[in-house]
């Protein structure tokens, strides 16, 4: 399995991750923060990860930097969700609601990823790079697990921003 298959997999984990949240009853206070808790783990170590192997290595090819652009941008939308769902208790109105948006942001985010960058990505490198860049990847994951989970903004966004 290269890296494209593992990305995968890990989409696969984060959309039954929110669609526990959301199927959580209202009720279940402790079992939403535990949930919230494990998604922001998940979503943070991919996500720093997925910008700083997959992502930095595909920006430069010139078809794909707008694709790779977009997805730094819905990242940090989804980090900044996160960080106000941190800042409210589950029991309030606006909680779900701001789950439901995420479900919805990253919805959208994976399939495009699944369906266009990663096809490109396999286009462009031949087995032993995907699976180099597979190895890298699980290494920055395993480093990113270990981070705080709520930051401003990954390190790719912010090069960007300066640039």
């Amino acid at each position: 399995m290269a890296i494209f298959e593992t990305l995968k997999d890990e989409h696969d984990l984060l959309r039954t991750q929110l669609a526990k949240l959301l199927d959580l009853p209202n009720s279940a206070t402790v079992e939403k923060q535990e949930g919230l808790e494990e998604l922001k783990k998940t979503l943070h170590s991919h996500t720093v990860a997925e910008e700083e192997i997959v992502y930095e290595t595909l920006l430069p090819i010139e078809h794909l930097e707008s694709e790779v652009r977009e997805g730094i941008e819905e990242h940090r939308l989804s980090n900044q969700l996160l960080v106000e769902l941190s800042t409210l208790d589950v029991t309030h109105a606006q909680w779900q609601a701001k789950v439901k948006a995420l479900k919805d942001l990253l919805t959208h985010h994976l399939k495009e990823e699944e369906v266009e960058l990663f096809a490109e990505g396999r286009k462009v490198f031949d087995k032993e790079r995907l699976q180099e860049l597979k190895e890298l990847y699980l290494q920055k994951k395993e480093e990113a697990s270990k981070e705080d989970l709520l930051v401003k903004e990954t390190p790719m966004e912010a090069e960007l921003q300066n640039n």
